[in-house]
């Protein structure tokens, strides 16, 4: 795949699009992927897509001799809906108009990664360590919440799997930055098991699963 820098935002932006992914599968794609030698590629903020709008072609919306076979459709983008984090905004890439459409987290949807430049006005949510490995025995574990981008950020936290041996006994919200403590029962059993807990930020220009 190839990639085109785009002025005078100092973006740089993969070419081809990739593959219909929901969006913990598309930050997952982005942050893994590799052009040219490049590895911080990202998922794009709602503005930063819509500067890719060309008014002057339809279906699609785009000057396709820079993007070739680029989809009449909706691109995901890193920012969540401002009334609900379980929504997130896509640019339609159809008729020429930017407008902006709600996607439910787990939808599919086109993806085309970016590098370069800042995130303008949005919060960033950073979350450390992405995922942590414990021992059988009962404790707890604890996560760092920092946003790293402007503005401000209200972030939530919950356990989405394995919420019979898992759970949050304190920061389960919180502005900006915070401390994420979970509790785990004893694992009596042979097998490994695995659980999710997912924090979200409304309105923040990225989010990152655990």
């Amino acid at each position: 795949m190839a990639r085109l820098r785009i002025l005078p935002r100092g973006l740089t932006w993969q070419q081809a699009s990739g593959a219909k992914l929901t969006f913990e599968q598309a930050l997952s794609y982005c942050e893994t992927l590799n052009i040219g030698g490049h590895t911080d590629w990202r998922l794009p903020t709602t503005k930063e897509l819509r500067s890719l709008v060309d008014y002057s072609h339809y279906g699609p919306s785009i000057n396709t001799t820079y993007f070739p076979n680029t989809q009449s459709s909706d691109f995901l983008s890193s920012t969540t809906y401002a009334t609900s984090t379980n929504y997130v905004i896509a640019v339609y890439f159809d008729h020429g108009y930017d407008d902006a459409a709600s996607y439910d987290r787990n939808d599919f949807c086109n993806v085309r990664a970016v590098r370069g430049g800042q995130p303008e006005t949005l919060p960033l949510l950073s979350v450390s360590p992405t995922n942590q490995a414990v021992s059988n025995d009962a404790g707890t574990a604890t996560f760092n919440v920092s946003n790293t981008g402007a503005g401000t950020m209200s972030w939530t936290a919950a356990v989405t799997s394995s919420g019979s041996w898992l759970s949050i006994t304190s920061g389960s919200s919180g502005t900006d930055s915070g401390t994420i403590t979970c509790a785990f029962s004893a694992n009596a059993g042979t097998a490994a098991r695995t659980g999710t807990i997912r924090v979200t930020a409304a309105g923040a220009a990225a989010v990152r699963k655990m």
